[in-house]
């Protein structure tokens, strides 16, 4: 009995020892999500941020005093703001230097946005991403910030710039799959737009609204629903290098509504459902040079109401028609464009006193260059190679003056006039076409001088050769007869004798 009384002693003895060993040893640390190039602990489901003045930023950056060289660093927020009632993050009213990076915001409530800055300056926004609110990044009366490299997806617009926002940097953004606009600018000058991505919006890819002086450079804006670059009541900008291809929904790739002295420069049009350039809505005095236009459903240049215009060495192949001018578009230089392919080179309605200089328009399945109801232009030194039809039509148009064009190797007549008059055709070639020229019988007072024609190997002037073939038979057939004429006196006078 004592022996089992002094075993379970033993045991007791031994567990009560066992615990307290165990007890010596640190209890399990639980860690949060840390990142570790900046040692910041980072939670799931951070609060929305709001700085709503300088004093603000000590609550939410891990480092900087928001001057130049030490600005304030807010980071690695994830913030859901579903049923917060406002902005993920919301900037205010500040002057200090600040950097925004690294931060994740889903899902405002409806008429709230992902990062929201208003009245700021000295802001760098970079590598960011926002989803499923009402902007992703919008910006309002706000200056010299940089946004860079941040993702904009799926919200119902992606970035804009209001109000005011001038001198800021958009660089290497993208805004893909938003409802309404990808990147939206209203009221603000002096941005620039460069490298940004703008794909598969719902609505307008990029869109300038009574802005003025930005530069837009490398740009990807395509397979946007409505359009491409859209520039409405914006003057002064500059369009360079950018591709807007593939937009639908009789889209254009770009389009300048009432929108004067812009620069469009080395972009590419391709495959858009509508027109690769339209101008319209009185748009005057821009500048539209070294551009490729390739396969647009319907035209390469669609100018519409728009006056003074410069078209120069653009590259305008396979589309509907190259460059087509309609409705009032008066005084426009189309120069030194090259238009391969398609259904029409040049193309005018209704449009006066343009001159058309130094085109190359080459196996367009219509004509080279066709002029309904246009008068007072100038056809100058223009080269017209292989039209399926003729190569110059004009109809019902008056005091034109072609000079020193080549028309080449139409199927068609090298110039038709149909009810035109008034018109100077002056020193040009017109080779190897059906015929040189056409004159309908309501056409007057037309003027002809010093003009080169060459008909087609072969026939030339066939009535000519047919007459030569005429007499030359007519001739034979007398001969002949003389011939057998003189046979028969001779057997008669041989008959007498003997």
């Amino acid at each position: 009995m004592e022996r089992k009384q002094s075993g379970l002693l033993i045991i007791l003895i031994f567990l009560v020892f066992s615990i307290s060993i165990i007890n010596t040893f640190p209890s399990p640390v639980v860690f949060k999500k840390q990142n570790l190039e900046n040692n910041r602990i980072t939670k799931l489901g951070d609060s929305p941020i709001l700085i709503t003045n300088n004093g603000n930023f000590s609550s939410y950056a891990i480092a900087g005093d928001g001057n130049p060289s030490t600005p304030w660093i807010i980071e690695n927020y994830i913030i859901n703001a579903s049923g917060e009632g406002t902005h993920g993050i919301h900037i205010e009213g500040t002057t200090d230097f600040f950097i925004l990076r690294n931060c994740s915001v889903v899902e405002a409530d409806v008429s709230y946005y992902g990062i929201y800055i208003r009245n700021t300056i000295n802001g760098l926004i970079i590598n960011n991403s926002i989803k499923y609110c009402d902007y992703g990044i919008f910006i309002s009366n706000s200056n010299k910030l940089n946004l860079t490299s941040n993702i904009a997806n799926n919200n119902t617009n992606g970035i804009s710039l209001q109000a005011t926002s001038d001198n800021n940097t958009l660089f290497i953004n993208t805004a893909k799959y938003n409802n309404n606009q990808g990147i939206y600018l209203y009221q603000s000058d002096n941005n620039k737009l460069i490298s940004n991505v703008i794909i598969d919006n719902f609505y307008y890819g990029l869109t300038l609204q009574s802005s003025y002086l930005n530069n837009l450079t490398h740009n990807t804006v395509n397979h946007n629903k409505r359009y491409g670059i859209y520039l409405t009541s914006a003057d002064y900008n500059t369009l360079v290098y950018n591709k807007a291809n593939d937009n639908y929904l009789f889209s254009d790739g770009i389009t300048l509504s009432a929108s004067d002295h812009n620069e469009v420069i080395n972009n590419t049009l391709n495959h858009n459902n509508a027109h690769g350039i339209c101008l319209e809505s009185s748009s005057q005095k821009n500048r539209i040079i070294n551009n490729t236009l390739i396969d647009n459903a319907d035209f390469g240049f669609y100018i519409e109401s728009s006056s003074n215009n410069t078209l120069t060495n653009n590259f305008v192949i396979d589309n509907q028609r190259g460059i087509a001018l309609y409705a009032s578009s008066h005084f426009n230089e189309l120069r030194d464009n090259i238009l391969n392919d398609n259904g029409y080179g040049i193309y005018l309605s209704q449009s006066n006193y343009n001159n058309i200089t130094e085109n190359i328009a080459t196996l367009n399945n219509k004509n080279g260059i066709y002029l309904w109801s246009s008068s007072y232009n100038r056809i100058i030194n223009n080269t017209i190679k292989s039209s399926n039809d003729d190569g110059i039509y004009i109809s019902s148009g008056n005091h034109n003056k072609l000079i020193n064009n080549t028309v080449d190797e139409s199927n068609g007549y090298g110039l038709y006039l149909s009810g035109s008059s008034y018109n100077d055709v002056l020193l040009n070639r017109f080779y190897y076409n059906k015929d040189c020229w056409f004159e309908s019988s309501s056409c007057t007072n037309n003027t002809f001088e010093n003009n080169d024609c060459k008909m087609p190997p072969g026939s030339e002037i066939p009535s000519f050769t047919w007459m030569v073939s005429l007499v030359g038979l007519v001739f034979l057939s007398y001969l002949l007869y003389i011939i057998k004429r003189g046979k028969n006196t001779t057997n008669n006078s041989l008959h007498k004798m003997s």
